[in-house]
């Protein structure tokens, strides 16, 4: 059944019926628009040809988005986002969700880096380019680490962005 009714100054439907479709072109609301919680196969904000891809509530207080019927990522309660799991512990958690290959992708201007877990979970991170160089370093640029890539024979240089031998060590003195 469906019922208008109006508060002075604007006019509102009431549909209570199972199965009830309605068709609208626009909608606007001069509040909020509510919607029932969902889940990851089927959401409560989707779409016409793929139901179970879309928006829903995760939880109380938490926003998730899934697609294929699965959950790909949330919104926790304390802002923090996680793709791959749903429970973040970081403003932002990737988790691996294949057996090989890269957890986080940066492309640059014409490469791409990437921070991966092997299959026994050793870390790499990769430059996007041969000779890649990945710096790390502090906000004072003293604790600089240079570490090449396997195009500079594996060369790494503490306190040095130029190593000579395998392990260079560049004593700055800061007096």
């Amino acid at each position: 059944a469906a019922r208008w009714y109006t508060n002075g100054t604007s006019q509102y439907a009431y549909l209570t019926s199972a199965g009830l479709s309605l068709s609208v072109g626009n909608i606007t609301s001069p509040g909020a628009f509510y919607s029932s919680n969902g889940s990851q196969t089927a959401p409560s904000y989707t779409f016409t040809n793929d139901t179970n891809t879309g928006m829903f509530l995760g939880t109380t207080d938490e926003l998730a988005f899934s697609t294929a019927g699965s959950e790909r990522l949330r919104i926790d309660n304390n802002g923090n986002v996680g793709i791959g799991l749903t429970n973040p512990d970081a403003s932002l958690t990737i988790a691996r969700l294949t057996a090989n290959g890269g957890a986080l992708k940066v492309n640059g201007t014409s490469h791409a880096s990437h921070f991966s877990f092997s299959t026994s979970e050793d870390t790499y991170i990769r430059g996007g380019k041969n000779g890649s160089k990945i710096y790390l370093n502090d906000t004072s640029g003293l604790g600089d680490v240079l570490i090449h890539s396997s195009n500079s024979n594996g060369k790494v240089g503490i306190g040095t962005t130029t190593p000579s031998a395998r392990l260079d060590l560049s004593i700055v003195s800061t007096t």
